[in-house]
């Protein structure tokens, strides 16, 4: 049998009616892949279809028809905090603060079973101690005029996507984001070639901005 590997590059949504749910059902019936990598640090366990949309977006949905295939499923990124650890022989304990905490924050409004802002404002604050044991809503937002030369305002939650743009230079965030995305994915590529030893159809999902990286490094692991 022909091994195969396909990747599909998605744009993160978390809206059951979004076109691209559809595309991702009928790609998954007819590429049939007996093993299916996600991008998560952890898998979600969702308990419907609607579910694991509402709250993990696509990637919940690939996980979700998977298990109800019975079909092996694997979280394909590594601990964040093996991120941050890397990423602080580069950048500051504050512009890694900025740029984690702003990028979570600004996935609330797209989120589509959302808790109340509050509650997920504390919960991300929460996470991210690990970065600065001091760390408070305070001082982020501290951090974020020192760094961005402008006031925190939550109402434009949802707008700063270009921020995590790898391809823009806006900010320091931009070239964190360059750097944590190749960390990212040379790891997913790492589980790539383990798994390609064992499996013959795997299918990756990734946000579409990876989409470059692995058109390069998916050929190498087929030859």
């Amino acid at each position: 049998m022909v091994k195969k590997i396909l990747f599909f590059g998605s744009q993160h949504s978390w809206n059951p009616k979004d076109p691209e749910m559809d595309q991702i059902k009928e790609i998954f019936k007819k590429f049939n892949p007996d093993l299916v990598l996600v991008e998560a640090t952890k898998l979600t366990m969702p308990r419907s279809e609607r579910e694991a949309i509402l709250t993990h977006g696509e990637v919940g949905l690939i996980e979700y028809l998977a298990r109800k295939r019975d079909i092996k499923v694997i979280p394909a990124d590594p601990n964040e905090k093996q991120i941050v650890k890397k990423l602080l022989k580069k950048y500051s304990k504050e512009e890694l603060v900025l740029y984690f905490i702003l990028r979570t924050l600004d996935q609330y409004p797209k989120i589509g079973s959302k808790p109340k802002f509050e509650t997920f404002l504390k919960s991300t604050i929460d996470y991210y101690r690990f970065l600065d044991p001091n760390l408070s809503y305070e001082s982020f937002k501290r951090i974020f005029q020192k760094i961005l030369k402008k006031n925190f305002n939550p109402n434009f939650l949802g707008k700063f996507t270009e921020l995590f743009n790898p391809k823009k230079n806006l900010a320091i965030t931009n070239a964190i984001a360059r750097d944590e995305s190749f960390l990212r994915d040379s790891y997913t590529i790492n589980v790539l070639k383990k798994m390609f030893r064992r499996y013959d159809k795997i299918l990756i999902v990734k946000g579409s901005g990876h989409t470059k990286f692995f058109k390069k490094n998916i050929p190498k692991i087929l030859k």
